[in-house]
């Protein structure tokens, strides 16, 4: 009955519902819109009566609604920088235990026909339009942020975050620890097999210093020899003696030259 109509209407303000605990933007529907207003009555009525018991809260107040503003309202949920008059049409109507809220779609600013004017009083018109347009923004955004603080810091909100902080600060303590202590076992472990591994090298690495030891001492003291012997032959030099050298004759005496000298070998010198 009420989707897709189109009406003319104002954003008022924005005020807390108890009944839902949240807070909803309150448009006011203009006073022409007769016909607008003659289907609300009469869909608020068979909500009452048929649908929703009296704890509900239905978003539709009419002027003799106490605590409500002047006029036929609706409370909904608008996007944020919607002010002055403007052309809505109703999207849904949304049904929840608590609540029942109509979805508006903001169609177009309402442009008020003008008189001629002179440029200062058109420029101050502008001027106070924007002082307006800026603080109902700043209480728009301050409405918003009041709003979202108390929907979503509840005592059961507060209470599961700290028992999720708890328990990740709880597992993350215990990770830490059976990290630390992995990792001292494998550094134990690898101590133990590097001890292995160094026991059972040395031997080998001990005798292969000691061969590769032999081996050079052997090529030096080889290559230290042949320069040795070759300086000693390049040292030697043969100088001739002047005079012949003497010869000797070996004469093997007789039994008589024997026994009187007691020799028994007798050397003379043999003249040339």
């Amino acid at each position: 009955m009420l989707k897709t109509q189109l009406f003319i209407g104002s954003y008022e303000e924005k005020r807390y519902v108890e009944a839902v605990d949240s807070y909803r933007d309150v448009v006011r529907i203009d006073s022409d819109e007769t016909q607008f207003i003659g289907n609300l009555e009469v869909v608020t009525r068979k909500l009452k009566q048929e649908f929703y018991n009296e704890t509900a809260w239905i978003g539709i107040t009419d002027p003799n609604t106490i605590g409500a503003p002047a006029g036929y309202s609706l409370w909904t949920v608008l996007p944020i920088g919607v002010f002055g008059k403007y052309w809505f049409k109703v999207k849904s109507v949304a049904f929840t235990e608590q609540e029942v809220r109509l979805k508006l779609d903001v169609v177009r600013p309402l442009r008020s026909e003008q008189s001629t004017a002179d440029s200062s009083g058109i420029s101050a018109s502008q001027d106070f339009d924007l002082k307006t347009s800026l603080l109902d923004a700043s209480s728009s955004v301050h409405s918003s942020f009041t709003s979202w603080i108390k929907t979503n810091l509840t005592l059961t909100n507060i209470r599961s975050t700290v028992i999720f902080l708890s328990l990740l600060l709880t597992t993350i303590i215990a990770g830490a620890i059976n990290l630390v202590k992995y990792l001292m076992e494998y550094s134990l472990k690898v101590m133990n097999q590097t001890s292995k591994i160094i026991e059972v090298c040395t031997p080998i690495l001990i005798t292969c210093i000691e061969l590769v030891r032999s081996i050079l001492f052997g090529i030096l003291s080889m290559i230290v020899t042949l320069l040795r012997g070759k300086q000693l032959s390049q040292q030697v030099i043969y100088v001739p003696s002047p005079n012949p050298p003497r010869q000797y004759m070996l004469q093997y005496p007789t039994k008589r030259s024997a026994r009187q000298r007691g020799s028994s070998v007798t050397i003379q010198p043999i003249d040339d």
